[in-house]
């Protein structure tokens, strides 16, 4: 089984927020973190983030804003 590359990067605290988290998955080069911040809370935001993702990502509890019909 090959393993996932990911990679995690910290960046400077700045103003806007105690803690901030860019996430994204680029096909055939991986996974990317990039943080701000402590990173015990960066964990609990993942964890806090992940779970408000499971219970309303699949009901469409969200804000679409792409354009075109509404799926």
């Amino acid at each position: 089984m090959k393993k996932e590359l990911v990679s995690i990067t910290r960046e400077p605290d700045d103003e806007l927020a105690d803690v901030r988290i860019s996430l994204g998955l680029k096909k055939r080069m991986g996974i990317y973190i990039v943080f701000r911040g402590d990173p015990t809370e960066t964990i609990e935001l993942l964890e806090r983030a992940l779970a408000e993702a499971k219970s309303r990502i699949p009901g469409r509890g969200y804000r679409d804003y792409r354009k075109g019909p509404r799926g």
